[in-house]
């Protein structure tokens, strides 16, 4: 009986399952999110304006969430969106998604807006744009012509001819509204024109031209005011800048002689950046809202505004994995040399206390040689260059009275450690206008030496300064990052390892910080106290001859 009832059970359950097998199931739903509709169309929008939120087809792609009471963001107002997960407004540069663009290719009601009291933009009116794979376009968002416009202008997507280099152009989108105005022409940090990018009228640009890539300081000049600022320098206060010469108004207690309230440093400010190999990029002009002017209240009180200025658009950026910049210096006594990279001459022949230019070089191994000006080797080396690397080749006089290679790696990034040791979430931090000077030995009869302020004063940043070896380099935070427009002296000194500063070489000319001014002829209104940039100040030179050299590693 007990069999029976155990088949009649099994019966039961391959029925059960033979009618579940039959059972259909409706696979037609998928409930994942589709991310190619999310994919990046080709319609870039370029946020000149400072808009802070983005509608598209009536649908709000940032949060609209309005600021406090202090015209400020926190966590509670701040909360990310599927389109700007980080914040929840706007940045800069935005592609719009591929689900926002019609059968005809067109993404229709785009609007902008700014919540901020500051600097406030309505909801404005909403325009379209057009997504043509075969013709890229960027629209830029800014006031031109007496209105917020969206500007339609293509851009390359095209490599440069030579992969070492770069491609440029530059963009006027500016405004009559301010005294530095018109047409406006791109210059080298010297102030020296750049050919091609020239005399651009308002409305237009200029065709891309290529240039080896390294790190820059472009300026940009307008046919009525002079220079024009670039936008940045917030942190550093260099934001604030008079309404009629766009130039940076700095705390008086920062300038010689010390003054009160705000005061003209005589600098304009210019971003500096290191353009990859294979790049492209646009400089534009145009109303930007980035700016504080003074109210002439000596508590250095500041009011928001709006100026012609530029910034740098990223068409394209590759990461740098190839290539790397060498430059040979001679700080070798009485001698003449020229130095060979794998058989290719750096610079040609330089003499003394002459920097050639920079040169660029593969990743990998490479044989290094020095020669005399009759041809005999004076010493050779390897060097191993990794992508990115930005390396000087200083020949001097070792110990030994022979020839000496000192291989220096330069910092051009303006990233450095702050010492922060938590989670190393702050521990590095980047300025935008550095003015930042090692400090190099290669008196070869002066086995150590100090660098000071005035009167035998230490740096800020005393240590890159200090007992400096013939030929060594500091490693270890090895700049004096010195004020905007700083006007310091510099002085040297003969130290022992005990003994700081040490005997002054009283013989050795004292450094000024208008010393650090490439072209002064720039400087129509007069001199600043020095120009930033990234600069090595060393002593060449036997001690009786010796002397402080300045070189400039931007250009």
């Amino acid at each position: 009986m007990m069999i029976r009832c155990i088949q009649y059970l099994l019966l039961c359950l391959l029925g059960a399952g033979m009618v579940s097998c039959t059972k259909k199931v409706d696979f037609s739903y998928d409930n994942r999110v589709n991310t190619g509709a999310d994919a990046a169309s080709g319609i870039r929008i370029v946020n000149l304006r400072g808009a802070t939120e983005l509608m598209v087809n009536g649908q709000q792609l940032t949060s609209f969430l309005a600021p406090d009471k202090e015209d400020g963001y926190n966590e509670s107002n701040t909360i990310g969106t599927i389109y700007f997960p980080g914040t929840g407004r706007m940045g800069l540069t935005y592609y719009i998604p591929q689900r926002f663009v019609n059968a005809d290719g067109m993404a229709t009601d785009i609007r902008f807006a700014n919540l901020t009291l500051k600097r406030r933009i309505n909801l404005t009116r909403g325009v379209s744009a057009k997504d043509d794979f075969n013709h890229p376009t960027d629209y830029y968002f800014t006031s031109f012509a007496g209105a917020d416009s969206l500007m339609a202008i293509p851009r390359s997507i095209s490599s440069p001819a030579n992969p070492e280099n770069f491609k440029i152009r530059l963009l006027n989108l500016g405004v009559n509204d301010y005294a530095v105005k018109g047409p406006v022409s791109m210059t080298w940090a010297d102030g020296a024109p750049i050919a091609g990018l020239e005399n651009v009228a308002p409305g237009a640009y200029s065709d891309y031209i290529e240039i080896p890539y390294g790190t820059y300081q472009f300026k940009v000049f307008a046919t009525a005011g002079g220079q024009v600022p670039g936008v940045g320098g917030s942190t550093l206060d260099l934001d604030v800048i008079d309404p009629l010469t766009g130039r940076i108004m700095m705390d008086g207690r920062r300038i010689y002689p010390n003054q009160v309230g705000l005061t003209d440093s005589k600098l304009t400010f210019s971003p500096f950046k290191t353009f990859q190999p294979g790049g492209v990029y646009t400089i534009v002009v145009a109303d930007c809202p980035n700016f504080r002017f003074p109210t002439g209240n000596p508590n250095g009180e500041t009011v928001t505004a709006k100026y012609n200025a530029f910034r740098i658009i990223n068409d394209i950026e590759p990461q740098n994995i190839t290539y790397a910049r060498l430059q040979a210096i001679n700080v070798l006594p009485g001698k003449k040399i020229s130095v060979t990279v794998d058989g290719e001459t750096v610079g040609g022949a330089l003499d003394f206390a002459v920097a050639s230019e920079y040169a660029r070089y593969i990743r990998g191994e490479h044989t290094v040689k020095v020669m005399d000006d009759g041809g005999a080797v004076l010493i050779e080396k390897s060097l191993s260059l990794s992508p990115a690397d930005n390396e000087s080749m200083w020949v001097y006089e070792g110990k030994d009275g022979k020839a000496a290679i000192s291989f220096v790696a330069n910092n051009l990034s303006a990233v450095y450690y702050n010492g922060a040791t938590e989670d190393g979430t702050y521990s590095n931090l980047q300025t935008e206008y550095p003015s930042w000077v090692r400090f190099m030995n290669f008196c070869p009869d002066l086995p150590e030496v100090t660098f000071t302020q005035e009167n035998g004063q230490l740096f800020s940043d005393p240590f890159p300064g200090q007992h400096l070896l013939t030929g060594v380099p500091v490693i270890q935070s090895p700049y004096v990052k010195f004020n905007t427009g700083f006007y310091n002296s510099i002085l040297a000194y003969a130290s022992q390892p005990a003994v700081l500063p040490g005997d002054w070489l009283r013989n050795v000319a004292v450094l000024k910080g208008q010393q650090f001014i490439a072209n002064p002829a720039l400087y129509k209104a007069g001199l600043p106290g020095s120009e930033p940039g990234f600069y090595t100040v060393a002593l060449v030179g036997y001690m009786e001859q010796a002397r402080m050299i300045i070189i400039k590693h931007n250009k």
